[in-house]
């Protein structure tokens, strides 16, 4: 009997030690330096809601700053990349920027360590475009993607189409490119699938194939600059 006592109660005590290391491996976010799978999966989420988040606030303070106001004329959308057009000191001055990504009175940072800058100008209509640096095409897709509505817009035909993403509504243009400036600027509002595509080759072999076709040029290899324009009256 007392040998029988022994065994289970050592039985109990391998049983409490697994189910304790189990669940240590179950909670643990541990530096990423270890490269644990759990801790890239929480970290890389979290991060890609605040990018989202700040995208947002970024789009709604800057709307409100700016509505009603008469925004300098551009022919090319390059163009929201001067600094004539920039915002950035006003939305920081103005308290308008979420506080973790002001590095300088003109310099915003993204939750992935790139750049962020926000501009406004008319191209057709009063537009926001909000750019960022360094970002995984996974977190590119959360950003672009979104349904469209179709409404009267200033535009040259009359009509405009905007899509309503993650970030806010009214995206009437995008652009994924590999370096800080925008290649390929399409128009298209985009499903999940289709950003994919514009995320991992680039907006303007994305345009070369057609909204629903694959590039036949090698993917992107590593983070990547998103442009994400805005309609100022949505």
């Amino acid at each position: 009997m007392r040998a029988a006592l022994t065994v289970l109660s050592v039985l109990a005590l391998c049983v409490a030690l697994v189910l304790f290391v189990v669940s240590k491996l179950a909670m643990r976010q541990v530096d990423p330096v270890t490269d644990d799978p759990h801790y890239q999966m929480v970290s890389s989420t979290h991060t890609a809601l605040t990018t989202i988040r700040q995208v947002s606030a970024l789009v709604v303070e800057t709307r409100s700053l700016i509505r009603g106001q008469t925004l300098t004329k551009v022919n090319d959308p390059s163009v929201f990349l001067s600094p004539d057009l920039n915002l950035n000191s006003l939305l920081v001055a103005s308290g308008a920027v979420p506080s973790e990504m002001v590095t300088d009175t003109a310099a915003l940072r993204n939750p992935f360590g790139g750049i962020a800058l926000v501009s406004a100008g008319n191209y057709g209509q009063d537009l926001i475009m909000v750019m960022l640096s360094d970002i995984p095409p996974s977190v590119c897709v959360r950003l672009i993607a979104g349904k469209d509505s179709t409404v009267l817009s200033t535009g040259p035909d009359g009509t405009g189409t905007r899509a309503t993403t993650a970030v806010a509504y009214g995206q009437t243009a995008y652009a994924v490119s590999e370096s800080n400036f925008p290649v390929g600027i399409n128009s298209w509002p985009l499903n999940p699938t289709q950003a994919g595509v514009s995320c991992n080759y680039g907006s303007a072999a994305h345009g070369l194939v057609g909204l629903n076709g694959t590039p036949t040029t090698p993917r992107f290899t590593g983070n990547v600059s998103v442009f994400v324009f805005f309609a100022v009256d949505a």
